[in-house]
């Protein structure tokens, strides 16, 4: 009975750390990206993007993802992916000063969603609500 089980609990266990591993994949082609902002609770202008991501760059969801923190200024401090939550810690130092904060939502292969307050040492909350979707294949 146990030379048995052996085999198939090593299946399981492999079957759903390779399912973990292919979730923080992104489905190639074109994203929709939107990013809603808030200083202080005051509402900025959103920001919209559009961006054809490759087979080679969607094998790398947290780069994608975490490029518009970068872009800001702000490092990731801390990726935790259980599928599909997402908790992602960020560390910031640009123009309201330094800070700190969690974003916490969803990552699946069509989608994103992430939410939180990053709370700066200049006593300013930036809250951002940042998500992207698979749209469409890209055009060639």
């Amino acid at each position: 009975m146990q030379a048995i089980l052996l085999p198939v609990l090593m299946t399981l266990l492999m079957s759903a750390a390779s399912r973990s591993a292919i979730a923080q994949q992104m489905r190639p082609g074109l994203w929709e990206t939107k990013a809603e902002m808030t200083l202080n609770g005051i509402e900025l202008p959103t920001m919209t993007d559009s961006d054809c991501v490759s087979e080679k760059s969607a094998k790398d969801a947290r780069r994608y993802v975490t490029r518009y923190l970068e872009a800001n200024e702000c490092q990731v401090t801390l990726w935790t992916y259980h599928p599909p939550a997402l908790s992602v810690g960020v560390r910031c130092d640009n123009n309201f000063g330094k800070g700190a904060g969690t974003l916490k939502g969803t990552l699946s292969p069509n989608h994103f969603k992430m939410k939180g307050i990053i709370k700066t040492s200049t006593e300013v909350e930036f809250g951002l609500d940042f998500s992207g979707r698979y749209t469409q294949n890209c055009k060639k």
